[in-house]
């Protein structure tokens, strides 16, 4: 039997069921107005053992529980709102933006959802979302592939 945890340490329960990863970690993130605990899980794991390391590891390095829901676009948003300061000048952010358009076909995914081949064909493709004139929301080619042969 395992220890009591002190307050505001988080839990580590076992589901009920046969499940493949029964243990599940969780951590209180704040209060309601009518004192309930608002709790995240950390993560479901397959011993009480790994759920007590991933806790003590988040407790001792706090990440951001939300990160998993993010899409692609509010990703790009977050790291140019920071990376931007560091920049040189004007022509590296026009050389960053357009980039990034070329991935419009992933603005919705999940970040944790996206694999090597919806990035290769986000290069192969060059689709760009248009964001003026007649056009604007539509899907524009910007680039034609050389055909083999």
């Amino acid at each position: 039997m395992a220890m009591r945890r002190a307050n505001g340490s988080g839990n580590v329960v076992k589901m009920k069921g046969n499940r493949r990863k029964p243990w599940r970690a969780r951590v209180t993130v704040g209060w309601t107005e009518d004192g309930k605990q608002i709790l995240k899980n950390i993560g479901y794991f397959e011993s009480r053992k790994e759920a007590d390391k991933a806790l003590v590891d988040y407790l001792s390095c706090p990440y951001d529980l939300t990160a998993t829901q993010m899409t692609f676009k509010e990703l790009y948003e977050v790291w140019f709102g920071e990376y931007r300061e560091k920049l040189s000048g004007v022509s590296s952010e026009r050389t960053i933006k357009p980039a990034f358009s070329y991935c419009s076909s992933l603005y919705q995914m999940k970040v944790r959802d996206i694999r090597s081949y919806h990035l290769e064909e986000c290069m192969r493709t060059g689709e760009v979302l248009v964001t003026r004139g007649k056009d604007k929301g539509a899907c524009a080619r910007l680039r034609q592939e050389p055909k083999p042969g």
